[in-house]
């Protein structure tokens, strides 16, 4: 394909951005226009609309997305047929600034082309959803607005050729996610859960920020292929060499742990996952996209994209193989005491992303990705049910639903559907991709393994209690719509929801059943290997011990935790949200491990608010006010003191003239 329809694919959810920010901005002008009026023609009124009503902030984003989605899917068609090597495009110079050149371009190859169609069908099934579920908010425009500059924002993240292009595109998709998160920002908790996330994140960052810095001092380039070629290359006496580029293995590690840091923030690993839960205050549909399927993923894009770098270094590769392994299990067991459906879902994600993170670390590259994809379709799903089960009752406290079964049949099976997947059940697609990072892990690393093993068991755990707390026994009644906030005006009475939410779920739910089969034969490692320096085929893994042992504990967690939830009334703690019948191992769990406790009262509160910004500011009002303070005192002082030479009398001037002239002869005739 030639290289203007990759910019094509970039360029049309920016247009829909443009055309949502007109619609918001101009809010206002149709409720100027009145229904009917005979100073108005009726034929204004669709005018009006087309122009300034909501039609123009959704409309254009989806049928960019359509038209975006289905070039990505043209490209990957081709791009099988290359089996994943990358296109021939050149790169383009935007500006050079010292040594310093700054291109722009797109690195089309195999891993691209699976994230452009995930990017693309993910964000164009949440849309439609989302003319549903947000239909009725005041900020119907602003959201769609929002998200088409979150898109573009992420498919610029992917389609980079350049690190400074990707920073740049990832920093865009970190604001994109502050302003989504803290969209109701009327509400504290969302403002707060904003400011949180974008903190946070901020931190690791910086570690990605300084590993550019780092592998541009030592080489002289940004280039992806050129940094994965020189890492690919293999350490000589401690150096990397590669088509004249030369990096010692000490720098490259170095290089390696700031782009794990960048990835560790973003995708919400321990110990900076603490962001992601709060960012469930964000519209559901927001969840859906940017903290299950899109944005969060993008660390583990960044690894994937680097892979010959984290794996040039044993360091690298231990370190991120270990958080992701614990935070993988960290993460399931807060899942199995949270109440709220969100964020037994944020958790989720969390413990999902971990996997794929340690997935990378034990060599299982391939395997990562294809966990990605398969994740980013169930799990969209999932957020999207837990968002239509809100849409009828109002909350996403479990304690407040229950029997919604019969009463949402879309939505029930569709979460059925999700939920297998999630736990890994055969022969959903999330059962291939789990397993196949399981065979990795069990060939390189084995405490890993176990590791990753019990977090699968607790997976199926804490999803089937989530699915008995919403959908069995009897309704709990929801809860009343909030004042000034859109609604179920009668959540007494849930309903299913709109064929514009239900759709998207059924499509979402089909995809998730027949995925999984793109790994028969190695075809999907086939492409996606065919992104890195030394392009191989793939081969499908497979290991019957594996397969039955995991899908034994995931059968076998499942039915210990329908016995608990059924016999509730004998384990009052898992009853009230809890796991255990240990009430200090239940408070453990529900306080977070403390971690939140330990970052926001000890880091933010004594730390960085008690100790450094009162430092900074003893240190900016004492030193460097004290100086400038000083300087315009003195000079007052002197100008003070000279005063009387400027006082207007023609005498003294004379006097002050005839007084330097002598000084200046003086010291000419004795110097």
């Amino acid at each position: 394909m030639p290289e203007t329809i990759f910019w094509v694919i970039l360029f049309l959810p920016l247009t829909a951005f443009v055309l949502a920010g007109i619609s918001a901005v101009n809010q206002n002008l149709q409720r100027q226009i009145p229904e009917w009026d005979p100073n108005y023609p009726r034929s204004w009124k669709p005018i009006a609309d087309l122009f300034c009503g909501p039609r123009l902030a959704s409309t254009p984003l989806i049928i960019a997305l359509a038209v975006a989605f289905l070039l990505a899917v043209i490209n990957l068609i081709d791009s099988i047929g290359l089996r994943g090597l990358p296109l021939n495009i050149g790169t383009h110079e935007l500006f050079t600034a010292g040594e310093l050149i700054v291109n722009v371009g797109v690195r089309i190859d195999g891993l691209t082309s699976v994230m452009l169609v995930v990017v693309t069908g993910v964000s164009l099934l949440v849309q439609v959803y989302s003319t549903g579920y947000m239909d009725g908010d005041h900020g119907y425009r602003r959201y769609f607005a929002f998200m088409a500059l979150f898109t573009t924002s992420m498919l610029g993240l992917v389609l980079a050729d350049n690190l400074l292009m990707l920073f740049a595109f990832w920093e865009l998709v970190g604001l994109t996610s502050y302003l989504l998160i803290g969209f109701w920002f009327h509400r504290s908790a969302a403002a707060a859960a904003a400011k949180k996330a974008f903190l946070v994140t901020r931190l690791g960052d910086l570690g990605m920020l300084a590993a550019m810095i780092l592998i541009f001092s030592k080489t002289g380039t940004l280039d992806i292929a050129a940094i994965n070629a020189l890492a690919d290359s293999g350490a000589e006496a401690g150096m990397f060499a590669f088509n004249g580029l030369l990096i010692g293995q000490t720098a490259m590690t170095l290089f390696g742990l700031g782009l794990i840091a960048g990835a560790v923030g973003k995708s919400a690993q321990f110990p900076l996952h603490i962001w992601l839960p709060d960012a469930m205050e964000g519209p559901t549909p927001v969840s859906a996209l940017v903290h299950s399927a899109t944005m969060v993923a993008a660390g583990v894009y960044l690894l994937a994209r680097f892979f010959p770098v984290i794996h040039a270094s044993s360091t690298a590769s231990d370190l991120i193989a270990w958080i992701g392994a614990g935070t993988a299990l960290g993460a399931a067991i807060l899942a199995m005491v949270q109440v709220d459906i969100k964020r037994v879902l944020a958790y989720s994600t969390i413990s999902q992303l971990a996997y794929m993170m340690f997935a990378i670390g034990v060599g299982g590259y391939a395997a990562a990705v294809f966990h990605l994809m398969t994740h980013a379709f169930f799990k969209a799903m999932l957020f999207l049910g837990s968002g239509s089960v809100n849409h009828s009752t109002n909350t996403f406290d479990m304690r407040r639903m229950g029997g919604l079964r019969t009463l949402m049949p879309i939505t029930f099976g569709t979460f059925i559907v999700g939920t297998l997947a999630l736990a890994g059940i055969v022969p959903l697609s999330g059962f291939w991709s789990k397993d196949e990072i399981l065979i990795e892990a069990w060939d390189n690393n084995k405490g890993v393994f176990v590791l990753g093993l019990l977090a699968a068991g607790l997976t199926a755990a804490y999803m089937v209690r989530a699915v008995y707390m919403t959908f069995f026994g009897e309704y709990r009644g929801g809860e009343e719509v909030a004042p000034g906030e859109h609604g179920n005006e009668d959540p007494s009475h849930p309903h299913e929801s709109p064929r514009s939410m239900t759709t998207p779920l059924i499509i979402l739910a089909v995809i998730s059943v027949v995925s999984g089969f793109l790994t028969f034969g190695g075809e999907f490692q086939t492409w996606v290997y065919g992104a890195l320096p030394d392009p191989h085929a793939g081969k499908f893994h497979w290991s019957w011990g594996i397969f039955l042992g995991s899908t034994a504990l995931a059968v076998g967690a499942g039915f210990v935790a329908y016995w608990f939830m059924r016999n509730r009334d004998r384990v009052r703690s898992w009853g009230a949200g809890g796991i255990w019948p240990i009430p200090e191992a239940q408070k453990f769990a529900t306080e977070l491990f403390y971690l939140d406790a330990l970052a926001e009262n000890l880091l933010a509160r004594r730390v960085f608010y008690g100790w450094i910004a009162r430092s900074s500011a003893w240190f900016d009002a004492t030193v460097v006010d004290g100086v400038v303070n000083r300087a315009w005192r003195e000079g007052l002082t002197i100008s003070n003191g000279a005063r009387f030479v400027q006082n207007g009398w023609v005498q003294a001037g004379t006097i002050s003239i005839g007084l330097g002239g002598m000084i200046i002869w003086i010291a000419v005739v004795l110097f």
